[in-house]
């Protein structure tokens, strides 16, 4: 068998080359013949080789200028299944020849039909193949599951102690000392570096140093060790931790690197010596800001925000520096906010389609996609920057983690195993704290993987046998280490403030809603003033109404109402303002404050009168609400368009659509869609409507004009489209709900409120008689209706619902 070699791109005069001999008439034939496990009957987290077996079946011969690329997944990759990195390729193939190319794989518990493809990429490959049908083979894999021993609270201190004393035990600078020359060489490196004679095989040795592997490690190494040390409960004035700071404190700060800035940040802060160290910080955070990846410092737009080696942002870079931000925020340093909002845009934009993170939009020496460790990664850094855990996009990477949830393996990568759990850890006890993933209490699960796989002299270590890292992550992770805040950062919760109804006239009841959080230390039973103002209150807004907001204890967040009279007609821009006297101490006011749009009609104004924000975006398109959460009527189609995304309640349901403010226990879809928005865009179609019921599983049958409702979403990279009918399921029945139109009953009135934008409630699929559309079937008066979770994408995914007249 001839040597494989690392896959890589072909150049674009490769390319060109190749295009010349495929005109000239090569042909090749490629099949997997086989594929190999090294353990076919694994446990979940058993590392197993995959080989797939490649044979050229010609008429033509492969030579070495092409390379034979395969690709493997843990399942179909039509529905998502995860990749499997395969760092090797083919150098050429001759006809009749058989090669092997190979990859490793931890399954989690379960059956695994192992798929592996050759030619994955037959456009870039430089070859062609008359005949595809043999370029994939599949083989069961089945993992079967662990069980760790239940750990007790006695037995996780334990290994934390024991974990501590071999961390102390690591405190100098290990050497290889050359028998040629006597040269001391750091350990990292292979040869002497003055003679060049092989160190493979000699003794380590471990010279006196304050630092921790000062050369191999470099600055972090010790700041991660002195983290550590603390977050075990070690006191800064131990004679290690001393000894190591003023090691630290005599390195040259202005050529650290990120990683040095970010982790050095974390181990003075966890001093909690703020007087001593708070200008060290400090100097550290403009460092790292300065180091921030920025478009308008010539850097990739793909890179904008970021962190990483050279002038490529990756997501390992991305948690040590957002960590040591959110970690120095605690202490009240000033950080530049536009730091963190291009932060923020780069974890966002760099977010996987699937839901979870990769290690960047190029290219991961981990994983050829989403993984464990980034998604955890990705998920911490949207909470540390304030992103509300009801965030679109943090509800996918949940969504990700929760359908790839396991504790022996990093789900998508062969590698770093433990920094994934710590990745959650980090990820699931930032305020606002989550004490389960997949409806697994993470924190019992994965401790229970730690103390059982300890060594006996205390470390933990990786597959590729980093020992000092693992064994810091197992420490952090059992303290359940994160940065205290010393003072609360109140929040008003971006995109949480919604007004009920959102076109109210004069002399109507107006309500906002809103979650408030306290981003830092929390306000355990405190009283929170908010206040409500008609204008900027910094530019001489009216307070029209306020509030006290109490945070329970073991909270951190709120959602309350305040209402008050709509009393002029117009335009407006509401202020909801946390603590607008400013009687609590915090560590950053400039969230305190949140606007939204109010259009107030003129008193009596009938709800077809009441057609507020609407703006034509198209020739006979016109759309109504603001930008994100609107109507879109098209005249053209015939139709109107909403999005959301899919909530899919597992118990009975009574509605197939609500607002994010409606009864979401009970609802199929959440649409971003103001009630009212809705009935106006109705009428707008031509549609009558005729609220004859009069109330909850009314046994009338709904009158009113029929429609037809689409809903449709991504799947894979394909649109899938159906019928809404078909997104509910009959329990009587056995079956989806019948085909059927649906009804445009509109909603009552009572007194002046419109009832629909009182309840949030817009499609029933149980007879209601404030939502706005029903059915005619006989269900509706009954409660036998539920998800057709057989149909239905995850929970999180967005989608488009389409109206159209019959």
């Amino acid at each position: 068998m001839r040597a494989r070699r690392p896959a890589l791109a072909l150049g674009a005069s490769c390319l060109l080359a190749v295009a010349v001999a495929l005109r000239a008439g090569a042909a090749v034939d490629l099949a997997i013949t086989e594929i190999r496990f090294s353990n076919d009957t694994p446990s979940e987290g058993d590392a197993v080789t995959l080989t797939a077996v490649v044979t050229n079946h010609g008429p033509d011969a492969l030579t070495d200028n092409y390379d034979v690329d395969v690709w493997f997944f843990e399942d179909d990759p039509a529905r998502g299944a995860l990749q499997i990195q395969a760092r090797e390729s083919i150098p050429g193939l001759r006809v009749g020849e058989q090669d092997i190319i190979r990859a490793q794989f931890r399954p989690r518990a379960g059956r695994w039909n192992i798929h592996a493809f050759a030619n994955p990429e037959p456009e870039t490959a430089g070859y062609l193949e008359d005949n595809r049908d043999n370029n994939e083979a599949t083989r069961l894999l089945v993992a079967t599951p662990r069980q760790f021993p239940r750990a007790t609270p006695d037995e996780i201190q334990d290994a934390v102690d024991r974990a501590v004393a071999w961390v102390r035990s690591q405190q100098g600078e290990l050497v290889v000392k050359c028998p040629q020359d006597g040269m001391e060489n750091p350990a990292i490196v292979p040869a002497c570096v003055i003679c060049s004679l092989s160190l493979s095989g000699l003794p380590i040795n471990k010279k006196p140093s304050p630092a921790w592997s000062p050369t191999e490690g470099g600055p972090a190494a010790t700041s991660l060790a002195l983290l550590t040390l603390m977050a075990a409960g070690a006191d800064p004035s131990d004679a290690a931790i001393v000894s190591a700071l003023e090691y630290l404190w005599a390195k040259d700060w202005n050529i650290f690197d990120v990683y040095d800035l970010s982790v050095i940040v974390l181990a003075l802060v966890a001093t909690g010596d703020r007087e001593t160290h708070f200008d060290r910080v400090q100097f550290a955070m403009d460092r790292l800001v300065e180091k921030q990846l920025r478009t308008e410092n010539g850097g990739d737009p793909r890179d904008d925000g970021g962190w990483g080696y050279s002038l490529t942002g990756d997501g390992a870079h991305m948690q040590y520096a957002t960590y040591a931000l959110y970690t120095a925020k605690q202490w009240g340093v000033d950080i530049d906010p536009v730091a963190w909002k291009k932060a923020e845009r780069w974890v966002r934009s760099t977010q996987h389609t699937a839901g979870g993170w990769n290690y960047n939009l190029i290219e991961s020496p981990w994983a050829e996609g989403p993984y464990g460790s980034m998604t955890g990664t990705g998920l911490m850094a949207l909470k540390m920057m304030g992103v509300p855990i009801t965030d679109p996009d943090f509800e996918r990477g949940m969504e990700w983690l929760d359908g790839h949830y396991t504790v022996t393996s990093n789900p998508g990568s062969f590698h770093w195993h433990y920094y994934f759990l710590l990745s959650v850890q980090r990820a699931m006890d930032t305020a606002p704290t989550q004490d389960t993933v997949a409806s697994h209490h993470w924190f019992d699960d994965m401790a229970d993987v730690f103390v059982a796989t300890q060594h006996p002299d205390g470390r933990w270590q990786e597959t590729d046998g980093e020992k000092f890292a693992a064994t810091c992550f197992g420490i952090l992770f059992l303290r359940r280490y994160v940065p205290q805040p010393v003072a609360p950062d109140l929040s008003v919760v971006p995109g949480t403030l919604r007004m009920t109804p959102s076109s109210p006239a004069v002399g109507e009841r107006v309500a906002a809603q809103f979650t408030l959080a306290s981003l830092g230390r929390r306000l355990d039973d405190a009283l929170v003033d908010v206040a409500v103002y008609m204008g900027d209150p910094a530019d001489g807004g009216l307070e029209v109404a306020a509030t006290q907001v109490m945070f329970a204890n073991g909270r951190s967040d709120a959602t309350a109402t305040v209402a008050w009279k709509a009393a002029a007609a117009g335009e407006h821009d509401v202020y909801v303002y946390a603590d607008p006297s400013g009687s609590v101490t915090e560590l950053d006011e400039a969230n305190n404050l949140a606007r939204a749009p109010l259009m107030v009609a003129p008193e009596g104004a009938g709800v077809a009168d009441r057609t507020p924000q609407m703006r034509q975006i198209a020739p006979r398109v016109v759309a109504f609400g603001q930008a994100g959460r609107e109507v879109i009527v098209d005249q053209n189609r015939r139709e109107l368009r909403m999005s959301g995304k899919v909530l899919a309640a597992s118990r009975i349901i009574e509605y197939l659509a609500t607002t994010p403010l409606g009864k979401v226990h009970e609802t199929i879809l959440a649409l971003d869609a103001e009630p009212i928005h809705l009935q106006v865009a109705m009428l707008g179609l031509g549609l009558q409507y005729e609220n004859n019921l009069r109330s909850q599983g009314d046994p009338r049958t709904p009158k009113g004009d029929p429609v037809e409702i689409w809903v449709e979403w991504d799947r894979n990279g394909e649109t899938e489209r159906r019928r809404a009918e078909e997104l509910v399921y009959n329990d009587d029945e056995g079956r989806a709900m019948q085909q059927t139109p649906w009804v445009f009953t509109g909603s009552r009135m009572q007194g002046s409120l419109f009832m629909a934008e009182a309840t949030q409630s817009l499609i029933a699929t149980y007879r209601d008689h404030d939502a706005i559309l029903n059915h005619p079937l006989p269900s509706g008066a009954g409660q036998s209706l539920r998800a057709n979770l057989a149909v239905l994408p995850p929970k999180g995914t967005p989608v488009t619902v389409t109206i159209r007249p019959l």
